[in-house]
């Protein structure tokens, strides 16, 4: 398959638009909480930064496998 850099380019912005926003409000953010309320998960990793302790690499991974098993049904 040819892809040409108009498709890579519409491929580019639509994963910025629609999946990593939808990964980034679900990282952030707590469902139903209109975007007002910040996840444990999210203030773990700001507290931590990149040494963050096993428990909460565990989190964040099942997390991410979560989303990605979500956009496969999609």
């Amino acid at each position: 398959m040819f892809i040409t850099k108009e498709v890579n380019s519409a491929t580019v912005a639509y994963f910025k638009k629609s999946v990593l926003r939808k990964l980034l409000m679900a990282f952030s953010f707590e469902p139903l909480s209109n975007d007002s309320v910040i996840t444990d998960l999210f203030q773990s990793v700001n507290h931590y930064g990149f040494d963050l302790p096993y428990e909460i690499r565990l989190g964040l991974f099942e997390k991410l496998w979560r989303f990605k098993n979500s956009l496969e049904k999609d």
